[in-house]
């Protein structure tokens, strides 16, 4: 059995066995379709780089898959997964990859500033939790070791503004202005009168910032207080977050990654860049201080409004422009950073390629999103001068990796 959770059956059928680790041996059920999936029932030799969770409900939870992994190694099985990932796609353009970094996680518990949760509600009794793992069962936690000490109470504080509603629902959790909680909640089902009670008066007693509410159908959100997520960016300063909008899970690993941006940038001089996929600003508050002339480009109102308003409050000057980053036209700069969701960026690449930049810095969530975007790039002659990954999912199989290519 692999770090990844697959094995081999005697006939040669590969298995998905989660919470297995390379040499170990197990019994486990395994079910039929493809690819195999399989649940572990015991464990008959245990590898020595196994450690005891440190969550009761791991099995189930679809969170922290990883945890049953010794830090050491969850880096060797990053390190070889987005090696063979990446290699298994430029192999065939003779590239060369470059030693990855590792950068370990700055904290292997409660380190999360933001999670999803499920809650679910029969008009006596609240259930918060995560989804299953493979499914979309609600598996109910009263704490969550991951979650940081700031915003471990929201787990309780839902129960009690949703006590008398009637449904179920996603919220994304965050902290706030003032390192408060604020949620964003997708309702399906009745919300009752004494949630927005109970809702004005956490924000009242200081103990919410804020909260944004999507009832089923409706067209705009109800909204309290201030529903913005802040997360501490790698200038030690406070950044605002459009509400709904994307920021690393964890404030400490997610600057660790900025400066690494930063840095790789510094390194080109650049007289001019562009940033795409820029958010609300979580590089480009670093890469403004790096470069002579940068353009920060967002397609979503909202993250573009918060991304000048991190600006103004620091006294940088960036050109924001409201755009699509996958069609907008991109005129001769020395340096472009891109940052894509997690399906990557093969529009983009395509674009950017035009714009040929001396140098390119490529953020992925994704290794195989990111293998297909730099076969488009090394084929156009750049070459992957470094590679870096980035813990910022403690105790999970997911990495983020930074890769910087030059001509």
């Amino acid at each position: 059995m692999t770090g990844e959770g697959v094995g081999h059956l005697p006939n040669g059928d590969a298995v998905f066995v989660p919470g297995t680790i390379a040499g170990e041996r197990v019994l486990a059920e395994v079910g039929g379709g493809r690819p195999r999936r399989g649940t572990l029932l015991k464990l008959l030799e245990v590898s020595t780089t196994r450690v005891e969770p440190a969550c009761p409900v791991v099995a189930r939870c679809g969170g922290c898959d990883f945890m049953h992994l010794s830090p050491l190694a969850r880096e060797d099985w990053h390190r070889r997964h987005t090696t063979r990932a990446l290699t298994g796609v430029l192999a065939k353009l003779g590239v060369e990859l470059p030693e990855p970094t590792f950068h370990s996680a700055p904290r292997e518990l409660g380190y999360r500033t933001r999670a999803r949760l499920h809650v679910a509600a029969n008009g006596r009794h609240v259930r918060v939790g995560y989804r299953g793992a493979r499914t979309h069962e609600l598996v109910p936690v009263s704490e969550c070791v991951v979650l940081s000490a700031e915003l471990a109470p929201i787990l309780s504080e839902l129960q009690e503004i949703l006590a008398s509603s009637r449904g179920e629902g996603d919220a994304n959790v965050a902290l706030g202005h003032g390192r408060m909680r604020v949620f964003d909640l997708r309702w399906t089902g009745v919300l009752a009168d004494s949630a927005f009670r109970a809702l004005d008066a956490a924000i009242r007693d200081k103990r919410l910032a804020g909260a944004r509410i999507w009832l089923d159908g409706a067209r705009e959100p109800l909204v309290a207080g201030d529903p913005r997520p802040v997360v501490v960016a790698a200038d030690g300063l406070e950044l605002a977050v459009a509400a709904g909008g994307f920021a690393q899970a964890s404030d400490d690993a997610g600057a660790a990654l900025a400066r690494r941006v930063a840095e790789i940038a510094s390194a080109t001089k650049p007289a001019k860049a562009i940033e795409l996929f820029a958010g609300s600003g979580t590089l480009t508050v670093m890469l403004a201080r790096e470069v002579g002339q940068l353009t920060a480009i967002e397609r979503d109102e909202a993250a573009v409004l918060a991304l000048r308003g991190n600006l103004l409050a620091r006294g940088l000057s960036v050109r924001v422009r409201l755009d699509d980053a996958d069609v907008v036209d991109l005129p001769k700069v020395d340096l472009i950073v891109l940052d894509p969701p997690r399906g990557g960026a093969a529009a983009a690449v395509a674009n950017l390629v035009k714009s040929r930049p001396k140098r390119i810095v490529y953020v992925s969530c994704n290794a195989l999103t990111l293998a297909r975007d730099l076969a488009v790039l090394v084929a156009d002659r750049y070459r992957i001068e470094s590679l870096d990954l980035f813990d910022v999912f403690a105790q999970t199989s997911h990495v983020e990796v930074v890769a910087s290519l030059v001509r």
